[in-house]
């Protein structure tokens, strides 16, 4: 609830000058058009699930996603958005005995996120396709982690998508503010530091994250 209030306030601050300025685009035709642009965003992600005994996780660690997106109106005020994306979340482990000894990972997927989009706000899913991971280990076994043990990301998302400007031919700079929360495990064994468990989801995920960046969207539709 809190970070649906956050989103929220982000979006009423960041469209309100669009607005004052005559440059909202459903006074007109302008939402009709399809759009497609680049976006990236920085943004934080962490370890949501269970830890082994003996270890303590990250509050968070850097994520980014760097891609396209494309905007498809069916009204003025609903819509469908699509991002596809190269998309890197960190998340790491340490002993709870000493910070000095940990584990950092960093895994990266081809994304697709097929999201609604209504009004401002933004729910959808997101669906990444490993592609890479690598690790930092201190005082620990470096373990070998590659795409060929990473489970298939599978997320639920919710955000907001908020008009910072248009143009005058329908060209437009957006504010994105994008939370999720996966449901799926990382890799299909425990990550280290879990010698010593059996139970793979404990150091496994899920990994939840938020990113806040931008998207500059062409209007494909302009004469």
């Amino acid at each position: 609830m809190k970070l649906f209030l956050a989103i929220t306030l982000l979006s009423v601050s960041f469209r309100s000058p669009a607005i004052a300025q005559g440059l909202d685009p459903a006074a007109n035709d302008a939402w009709k058009s399809v759009r497609l642009g680049p976006m990236f965003l920085p943004g934080m992600s962490s370890d949501a699930g269970t830890v082994a005994n003996g270890a303590k996780t990250d509050v968070v660690d850097f994520s980014w996603a760097l891609g396209a997106m494309a905007d498809f109106p069916f009204t003025p005020n609903f819509g469908l958005r699509v991002s596809v994306c190269y998309d890197s979340r960190a998340v790491g482990f340490y002993d709870q005995r000493n910070s000095n000894s940990y584990d950092d990972y960093t895994f990266s997927y081809f994304s697709l996120r097929p999201e609604l989009r209504i009004g401002d706000f933004l729910v959808g899913l997101g669906v990444g396709i490993p592609v890479g991971a690598s690790v930092t280990a201190q005082n620990e076994i470096s373990p070998h982690i590659g795409a060929s043990s990473m489970n298939v990301l599978v997320e639920g998302r919710i955000g907001a998508a908020v008009p910072v400007f248009v143009s005058s031919n329908g060209n437009s700079l957006e504010f994105i503010a994008d939370a999720s929360y996966g449901f799926t495990e990382i890799t299909s064994g425990p990550l280290p530091p879990n010698f010593t468990s059996s139970d793979k989801t404990r150091n496994n995920g899920p990994i939840a994250g938020l990113q806040l960046g931008f998207a500059y969207l062409f209007n494909l539709n302009a004469h």
